[in-house]
C-alpha cells in the first residue's frame, strides 16, 4: 500500500508541476518530470506501483493536452507522445525494476554470505575444539597406554593399526604394527591346546572387525618377530560409532608365558605325585601282604607248635600242674586267634578269594563282636577287584575303626551298589559326629591322617569321597569309585 501511495502522490505532484508550467510560461513542459515520477514509484515501491505511475503519468499527461486545447493537427502528434511517454515509462519501470531486484538480490546474498560466514566461523571454533578434546583424548589414551601392564592396540576398520603401546610391542616385537590383513597372514599363531595354526580369519581381531564378536582370554602361542615362542591370552571387541557401525577394534594381549608354564609343570607334577602315591600305596598293600603271609605261617605255626608242647606237657605233668598248663593253652589259643584276625586285617587274603562283599560282612561281624555295636551290611558290590576293591575295604576299615573309636554309635550301616561302571558305598552311624571341614583342616598338623588316608586313596583311583556330619546328628562317608581304575606306575618308572 505504500508504493501505491507513494505512486499517487509521485504522479499527482509532477502533473501539478507540468500544470503549473504550462499555466507560468504557456508552453508544453517535458515529459521527463513523469519519468521521474515513475522511476521514484519504481524504485521505492516495485514493478506494480510503477505501473500504476505509468498508467497515471499517461493520463494526466492526456489531461494536460486537452487542457492545453490543442488545434486537431496536433492530436497525432499528442498520441505520439502518449505512447512515447508509455513505452519510455515502461522501459524505465523493466529497467528500474531489473536493478532493484539485482540490488536486493545482491543484499539478500550479501546477508546470507554473512550468515554463512558467521556459522562458518562458529563451525570452525566447534571443530577446532573438537580437534583439541580429540588431541587431548588421545594423548590421555597414550599414556593410560602406556601405563597399563598388558599390550593394546586400536585399529581402524581395515584392520591396521592406528594406536598401540610399549607392552604390546614388547611381546610382538616391530612386526605387530603392519596393515591389517599383512599383518594376519605374516604372524603365526597357534592354538595353545591343540598346535593348530591360527588362519587370518580366526584372530579374535579378524572376527571383532567382520562380525562384531568380542572375544575374551583365548589361549594362543605365537612366535615373535625375533623368533620366540611365546602364549599369550588374546581379547578383541569391536569399537561401534553413534549409528552401530563397526568403525574399528580394540585388541588386549597378555603375556602368560612364565604362567602357563608353571600351570604345566605342577600339573605333570600333580600326575607324577599321583602315580607315585599309586606306586605307594601298591608297595604298602605288598607289604602288608608280605606281613601278614610271615604272620600267619610262621608265628601261626610257632603258635601250633606251643600249643602241641603244652598238650604233650600236661599228659605228663602232676595234677598240680594241670590248672597252669590249661590256662596257658587258652593262652596260646587266644593268642592264635588275634594273630589271624591281625592277619586278615593287614591284608584278608578272603578279598581275593571270597570277594569285597564276603569280606566287608566278616570285618562288620569282626566288629561287631569287638564292640557291641549293631553293624550292618546292605546290598551288594558286584565284582569288584584289584585297586578298587583293596580302596574300598581300607574306607569301610578306618570308618568302622574311627566309630568304635570316637563316635560311641550304637548303630552302622554299610550301603554297598554299583551302576555305571561306579562302585558305590556309604557307612552311616548315629554316633556324635563332628565338624568334619575343620577336623580334615587340623588332621595333618595334629597327626590324624586316617581321614585324610580316606580321601587320598580315593582320589588317586580317580574316585571322590565326601564326609556328611555334625555334632549330635552322626557321620555319613560316601565314595565312589570308577571299576576301572587307570592302572599304576611301573616300579622301574618310579625309581
Amino acid at each position: 500500500m505504500l508504493g501505491y501511495g507513494v505512486a499517487v502522490v509521485s504522479v499527482a505532484a509532477a502533473v501539478a508541476a507540468l500544470a503549473l508550467m504550462q499555466a507560468r510560461w504557456q508552453e508544453s513542459a517535458p515529459v521527463a518530470v513523469l519519468l521521474i515520477a515513475v522511476i521514484l514509484s519504481t524504485w521505492l515501491g516495485g514493478t506494480r506501483p510503477a505501473l500504476l505511475a505509468t498508467a497515471l503519468s499517461i493520463l494526466g499527461l492526456g489531461y494536460l493536452s486537452l487542457r492545453a486545447d490543442a488545434p486537431p493537427a496536433g492530436e497525432p502528434l499528442q498520441l505520439v507522445r502518449l505512447l512515447s511517454l508509455g513505452a519510455a515509462a515502461c522501459y524505465l519501470t523493466w529497467l528500474s525494476a531489473t536493478e532493484r531486484g539485482a540490488a536486493q538480490s545482491l543484499r539478500r546474498a550479501q546477508r546470507e554470505l554473512q550468515r554463512n560466514n558467521v556459522a562458518l566461523l562458529a563451525q570452525n571454533r566447534e571443530r577446532e575444539r573438537c580437534e583439541e578434546t580429540a588431541r587431548d583424548s588421545r594423548e590421555l589414551l597414550r599414556q593410560v597406554l602406556a601405563t597399563l601392564p598388558v599390550g593394546m592396540a586400536v585399529t581402524d576398520q581395515a584392520g591396521d593399526i592406528i594406536l598401540t603401546n610399549a607392552a604390546l610391542r614388547g611381546i610382538w616385537g616391530d612386526g605387530i604394527v603392519a596393515p591389517g590383513r599383512e599383518r594376519w597372514a605374516g604372524i603365526r599363531g597357534y592354538w595353545h591346546e591343540s598346535g593348530r595354526s591360527l588362519a587370518p580369519a580366526e584372530w579374535a581381531s579378524v572376527r571383532a572387525l567382520a562380525q562384531g564378536r568380542t572375544t575374551l582370554n583365548e589361549l594362543i602361542d605365537i612366535d615373535t618377530s625375533d623368533d620366540r615362542r611365546r602364549t599369550i591370552e588374546n581379547s578383541a571387541a569391536p569399537i561401534r560409532n553413534s549409528e552401530r557401525l563397526i568403525v574399528g577394534a580394540v585388541i588386549v594381549n597378555k603375556d602368560v608365558t612364565e604362567r602357563v608354564r608353571a600351570e604345566e609343570a605342577l600339573r605333570e607334577s600333580a600326575k607324577r605325585l599321583q602315580q607315585l602315591s599309586r606306586r605307594l600305596l601298591a608297595v604298602q598293600e605288598e607289604e602288608r601282604r608280605h606281613l601278614s603271609r610271615e604272620l600267619h605261617d610262621e608265628f601261626g605255626q610257632l603258635l601250633a607248635a606251643i600249643s602241641l608242647h603244652l598238650h604233650a606237657a600236661r599228659g605228663m605233668a602232676g595234677e598240680a600242674a594241670q590248672d597252669s598248663l590249661e590256662e596257658s593253652m587258652a593262652l596260646v589259643q587266644r593268642a592264635a586267634a588275634q594273630l589271624r584276625s591281625l592277619a586278615l586285617e593287614l591284608r584278608p587274603t578272603m578279598l581275593e578269594s571270597d570277594g569285597l562283599d564276603a569280606t566287608l560282612r566278616w570285618l562288620a561281624d569282626e566288629h561287631r563282636q569287638h564292640a557291641g555295636i549293631d553293624i550292618r551290611v546292605v546290598g551288594q558290590a558286584g565284582e569288584v577287584s584289584g585297586d578298587a576293591a583293596i580302596a574300598a575295604f581300607r574306607v569301610v576299615q578306618e570308618a568302622l575303626t574311627n566309630v568304635v573309636r570316637h563316635a560311641r554309635a550304637q548303630h552302622v550301616r554299610v550301603d554297598l551298589s554299583h551302576s555305571d561302571g561306579q562302585l558305590r558305598l556309604a557307612v552311616r552311624d548315629d554316633g556324635l559326629g563332628f565338624d568334619a571341614g575343620r577336623t580334615l583342616e587340623r588332621a595333618a598338623s595334629r597327626g590324624n591322617l586316617g581321614l585324610l588316608g580316606m580321601r587320598e586313596r580315593v582320589q588317586i583311583l580317580g574316585g571322590e569321597l565326601r564326609i556328611d556330619s555334625r555334632a549330635g546328628h552322626g557321620t555319613c562317608i560316601s565314595v565312589s569309585l570308577p571299576l576301572a581304575a587307570p592302572a599304576a606306575l611301573p616300579a622301574e618308572q618310579v625309581a
